[in-house]
């Protein structure tokens, strides 16, 4: 509250509605008089847990009970306060109406985008990329660039390449992973001998991203 009265925003943004910093924002809004914006990124993945980093968790039950409970009342509070919502897929927007029970017409969807105006080709940056990484002309690449959580289900990509089975495909991951999941990535990688054809480049600065 003391950095939100320093700061005197007319609009405050929230990334999601279940952390306690969003709660404050949502707590503050309107002794302090400003429009509450909040976004929401989860959805319900078909044959998963409502949310699935959390079934790596150690007390799964725990995470279970406190998702569903403390998160869910917190993310409806959040919410409930909340000028705009904005859902980035339709599927986030069937899981706040579906979990958090908000009015469908209180949720736009905005759909997540490229920023086209940096993402260019160039045949110079497709030749500085290929030099870089070794990569031969009739080899093919696969790119999947971001933040990697296990919902975003990379092994998929793994299971991919192993039934096409061409030695001239390449998969690039460029990204960071959650703690663990790189490894069971890596585990699956390994069991099917994929090793030459999978390059991790880790973070990536955006301007180097774009070549």
């Amino acid at each position: 509250s003391k950095k939100l009265k320093k700061i005197n925003p007319e609009v405050v943004h929230c990334h999601g509605p279940r952390q306690l910093g969003q709660f404050q924002a949502s707590r503050y809004k309107k002794k302090l008089g400003y429009k509450l914006i909040v976004d929401h990124h989860d959805f319900v993945h078909p044959g998963q847990f409502l949310h699935p980093d959390l079934e790596k968790n150690f007390k799964k039950w725990l995470s279970v009970l406190e998702y569903k409970t403390f998160r869910k009342w917190m993310g409806h509070y959040i919410l409930s306060k909340a000028d705009q919502i904005i859902a980035v897929v339709p599927e986030c927007k069937e899981h706040l109406i579906d979990f958090f029970n908000i009015e469908s017409e209180r949720i736009l969807v905005n759909n997540l985008a490229v920023e086209t105006s940096l993402y260019k080709f160039t045949e110079s940056g497709r030749l500085s990329i290929r030099n870089k990484y070794k990569i031969k002309e009739d080899e093919f690449v696969l790119l999947l660039a971001g933040w990697f959580a296990r919902r975003k289900r990379v092994e998929l990509y793994i299971e991919l390449l192993n039934k096409i089975k061409d030695n001239n495909l390449k998969l690039f991951i460029v990204g960071t992973f959650d703690k663990g999941y790189k490894e069971e990535v890596l585990k699956l990688i390994n069991m099917y001998n994929l090793n030459s054809q999978v390059v991790f480049t880790g973070k990536v600065d955006r301007l180097e991203l774009k070549n």
